[in-house]
């Protein structure tokens, strides 16, 4: 499942981390400027017995189709590495046309 939600512009500092929390985070180790105002999830749910587990989640201010596509790409190759075998894949279309794009772009 992949889901993009509205999240509330806020930065915090994380004493675990010792940082500021808040700021767009692509999982890449770079420090990014921009407060994020946007999270995108990625969980796997089973569909033969009831269970879910996040397996990534990115703080973003914007992605094009293209980077989505990129992050979906990777996260079903991750998946596929750990021996999940995805059948499925479900995510919100209503609130931009972008996740139709993923979906048009990944077919081709």
């Amino acid at each position: 499942m992949l889901d993009a939600m509205a999240i509330k512009k806020h930065v915090q500092y994380n004493p675990y981390t010792q940082k500021m929390s808040g700021y767009v985070d692509m999982g890449n180790g770079m420090d990014e400027t921009d407060v994020a105002t946007e999270m995108l999830v990625f969980m796997v749910v089973g569909i033969q017995s009831h269970w879910k587990a996040p397996v990534a989640y990115y703080l973003t201010k914007s992605l094009t189709p293209d980077t989505q596509k990129v992050l979906v790409v990777h996260a079903l190759e991750e998946l596929h590495a750990c021996g999940i075998r995805v059948v499925c894949m479900t995510m919100d279309c209503v609130r931009d046309r972008g996740s139709r794009k993923i979906v048009q772009k990944s077919n081709s």
